[in-house]
């Protein structure tokens, strides 16, 4: 019976271990997915910024094209 006993306790203490390995490489690959989504933000914060401003350009730009057309014609 204690041998029964201090086998399943070792097989306990095996699977604790590996469960314990598999968590810390999640917990890695938790980290590097944590950086990669931060860098994802950053360049679609970076983005949203760059079409802001060339919409403004555009914007701009067909503003000058009507007054020119309009100066042209008028």
């Amino acid at each position: 019976m204690y041998k029964r006993l201090q086998d399943y306790i070792t097989s306990l203490q095996q699977y604790n271990g590996k469960l314990h390995s598999e968590l810390s490489t999640v917990e890695t690959e938790l980290k590097r997915v944590e950086k990669e989504k931060a860098t994802v933000v950053e360049n679609l914060a970076m983005l949203k910024g760059q079409l802001t401003l060339s919409m403004v350009s555009l914007l701009l730009w067909s503003v000058n094209c009507l007054i020119s057309n309009s100066s042209s014609h008028g």
